[in-house]
Order: structure tokens, then sequence, then C-alpha cells
């Protein structure tokens, strides 16, 4: 239990890999990694919704429970022991981890409006983890600034049918009747360099 964290993100990725071991097939778990303390118990403390800047809690880089130097610790480690764990219990190579977000930040600090990176769909990370995708690998890159990617791109919809295909689910096809009852339209293309 400790491996995971003492913290509402350790704890629900704990909870997530007893569900998996129950056979839950699909699980979702918020990235809360919980306030700090003294910090109060709401949002934006306790959320990753993390613009930094001048919002009284510490800023995006700092050790604020505003700031990655509180989320990124905790991530890491409760995600490095999910997948460890999943591993360890032969759980991994039929299960999908993916951590990511919606968006990126931008790459430069907003001077108007709400301070600090704001929302910023253009370039942005996942980690992608079992089912066959190669551990340790990196795939694309972004310039320096995270303004956009250089190299390798990766579309929501490359994304989407990425995950479809370490599922093991089809992606659409009108020639084929797939028993789906919703089929799964993709105009995107799974990456195949993930996976081997």
């Amino acid at each position: 239990r400790e491996r995971y964290g003492m913290h509402p993100l350790g704890q629900n990725l704990l909870l997530a890999r007893r569900m998996v071991e129950a056979g839950v097939r699909f699980i979702t778990v918020n990235g809360w990694t919980g306030p700090a303390p003294g910090s109060g118990n709401g949002p934006p403390a306790s959320s990753w919704d993390m613009h930094g800047g001048a919002m009284g809690m510490g800023d995006a880089f700092g050790t604020g429970s505003y700031g990655m130097g509180w989320c990124l610790p905790r991530l890491d480690e409760a995600l490095s022991a999910l997948l460890t764990d999943l591993k360890e219990r032969g759980l991994l190579e039929d299960t999908l981890v993916v951590a990511m977000g919606e968006f990126g930040r931008s790459p430069k600090i907003a001077t108007k409006g709400p301070p600090g990176r704001l929302h910023w769909p253009q370039c942005f990370s996942a980690i992608v983890a079992g089912c066959g995708i190669r551990g340790g690998a990196v795939y694309g890159e972004s310039d320096k600034t995270g303004s956009a990617p250089i190299s390798d791109p990766v579309t929501a919809q490359d994304l989407h049918a990425t995950i479809l295909h370490a599922m093991g689910v089809p992606l659409f096809d009108a020639t084929k009747n797939t028993g789906l009852a919703r089929p799964q339209f993709s105009t995107g293309k799974p990456v195949m360099a993930l996976f081997g």
C-alpha cells in the first residue's frame, strides 16, 4: 500500500490494480494528487489545472500544491508502482494504462486574463503502457518551447486508433459488421512503432 503513496492518487491507482485483478475491464482514475499540508481541500490546490503564476498557490514549476513540484513526484511514485505491480502479477500484457490530459500548456506566460500558462491543444504528451507497447520508448518530439511537434506528430485521432488497436478493438470498416453496438469511427492510424 505504501509503495503507491499515501495520497489520493496512489490509493486510487492501488484500487484500480485491485479492480483489474477482479476482472473489471475499463477503469478511469482521476489524477488528483491531494492537497499539500495546510493548503485546504478544494480546487484549485487539489487539481492538475495548474496555470501557475500569481495565483497564491506557488508557481507551476514550484513546490506549492498548485505546482508540478508537488504533483509530479506523486504521479511518478503512484504510476511506477502501478506499472511494476501489474508486471509482477502478469497483468501488464493484458492491461492498457494511459496517463494524459486533454491539452498541454501554452509556451508563453499569459499577461492578460488568468495568470500563468494557458490551455494549449497544439502540443501535449501522453504516457501509454501495457498491451504490447514497448517500455521506455519515446515517440515524437516538440520544439524547445513545447509549441508544436517537430517530428512524428500524433493526432488525437491517431492516439484514439492506437488505444483501440492495443485493446484489440477493430477500427470501423464499412465492409464488415464488427458486432459492436457502436462502431468505432476513427480517421487516425495506430502508431505501430510503439508496439513490439
